[in-house]
């Protein structure tokens, strides 16, 4: 019975990664970097600095320098959150509570245990819930159904369901900050959630803060938060937006609007869906562009405008079918004499004329002239154009470059600190600042970095890649 719960909560987790038993090996990448192959069945994502492990059915856990600092010892084990972790020995049928050390630091007698977010921890007895602090003290009465934990600039919540499913929240020192009177309630982001005030077959949405305070009032059908301080607003079929203490920015005028700001601008559309225009709304609420270009694309049978934002500090926008690009204030960075365009990324931009393609950059200048079949980003600092059976490359200033051993990319992520990812023929790899390959593209898969640590998959393999310490 504890299995069960075991893997579905571990499988909640989506941060780990399988691994096959393997011998260990060190190698050193470029740059700094090393791999050493681990000897696991399992290897977690890393949280604490600990990662969970597991050997032939024994879990424990290891360091950020792959070392077995708890040992695999147990039949049952959850990750590491807020400087605990749940266990199950052998030889035991009870759920103890380890710190960091391995020290067991908590014995309790539930059925089912699970991870504690900042004091608290859920516990059950059968389909019952209730929350315990690291002492082991019963914080409420077991009458919730689910628990979901929420942590956001340091404050810890639970959003929880009771037996008549209807959602509230409790602090993670058991304190009922919203009671259970709603029928729904949203994921938590940027600390706060869409609720749904009514019944299933009629209700109002406002907006709840980690405190508990309805902020946003129920006046709207819809509501998505697109940053911390703004919300778009969904009422009788318009949009408009409003801020996080409730006030309105913009009225609910607008017959399509973008639920995402781009430097400081969403993409707001006014008309009917035969005539639609399109403009940009600040996170004041002022139309700082006015709704005048048509929708860059129409997609599918019956389909509608793609909501195109700004990228980079530039625009895509569109009249009489051709386009160019403007910047934040409405300026127009380049003639709309395009047949087709693509956003901004690291300071170029597609640009197709006569069926052909090129790219400009910032000053909207050509750097590459619309004269081939096909353009694409292949790293950092590296263009490829094919006309005909020819396939070329270009630095991003539109020199062109010679390189028979260069392999392209199919695909290049957003920079994260000093670190791209890149992907060739489906295995994974980072080049860093300088384009430079520093982890090699021969894994399947490679978990977020933390402190300079990884853990990648290579075949059935899996290994630790570090940043070594200068």
């Amino acid at each position: 019975m504890k299995k069960g719960i075991f893997f579905f909560v571990i499988l909640g987790f989506g941060v780990c990664s399988w691994l096959i038993i393997s011998s260990c090996g060190h190698k050193q990448l470029a740059k700094g970097y090393s791999e050493t192959l681990l000897n696991y069945d399992y290897v977690g994502d890393f949280n604490n600095g600990l990662a969970l492990v597991e050997r032939l059915g024994q879990w424990g856990f290891i360091n950020e320098d792959g070392e077995e600092v708890i040992p695999c010892e147990y039949e049952m084990a959850g990750p590491f959150s807020s400087g605990r972790a749940y266990v199950l020995p052998f030889d035991d049928d009870k759920y103890h509570y380890i710190d960091e050390n391995g020290n067991v630091t908590l014995t309790t007698d539930y059925e089912y245990v699970r991870s504690f977010t900042g004091n608290a921890a859920p516990v059950s007895h059968g389909q019952n819930w209730a929350l315990i602090d690291k002492d082991g003290k019963e914080l409420t009465d077991f009458i919730y159904t689910s628990f979901t934990p929420y942590t956001y600039k340091g404050k810890n919540i639970f959003v929880v369901q009771n037996e008549e499913n209807r959602y509230g929240i409790l602090d993670d020192k058991g304190r009922t900050i919203l009671p259970c009177n709603y029928i729904w309630m949203g994921s938590f982001d940027k600390g706060l959630a869409a609720l749904w005030n009514g019944n299933e077959n009629r209700h109002t949405t406002g907006m709840v803060n980690m405190q508990g305070q309805i902020v946003v009032p129920f006046l709207y059908d819809n509501i998505d938060l697109c940053t911390e301080n703004v919300a778009r607003v969904e009422q009788n079929s318009k949009y408009g937006y409003v801020n996080v203490q409730g006030s309105v920015l913009a009225p609910c005028v607008y017959t399509l609007a973008d639920n995402f700001f781009h430097d400081g601008r969403a993409s707001v559309y006014r008309g009917a869906e035969d005539n639609l225009r399109q403009g940009f709304i600040n996170s004041q609420g002022v139309e700082v562009i006015p709704c005048q270009y048509e929708p860059p694309y129409v997609y599918g049978e019956g389909g509608g405008p793609l909501l195109s934002s700004f990228s980079e500090g530039f625009a895509k926008v569109a009249k009489d079918g051709h386009f160019g690009f403007i910047d934040t204030k409405g300026k127009k960075l380049t003639p709309l004499d395009y047949d087709d365009a693509r956003d901004f990324h690291r300071g170029i931009a597609a640009v197709m004329k006569d069926d052909k393609w090129g790219f400009i950059d910032t000053r909207g200048h050509e750097i590459i002239p619309c004269h081939y079949d096909n353009v694409s980003y292949e790293s950092i600092n590296r263009l490829k154009v094919t006309l005909d059976d020819r396939v070329l490359f270009f630095d991003k200033t539109g020199k062109p470059l010679v390189d028979e051993h260069y392999l392209p990319y199919d695909f290049v992520g957003e920079p994260i600190e000093e670190l791209t990812e890149v992907i060739r023929n489906q295995r994974v790899g980072y080049v860093d600042e300088d384009g430079v390959e520093v982890i090699p593209c021969q894994y399947d898969q490679i978990t977020p970095f933390h402190n300079g640590t990884a853990v990648g998959n290579d075949r059935g393999k899996y290994y630790l890649i570090k940043k070594e310490k200068v």
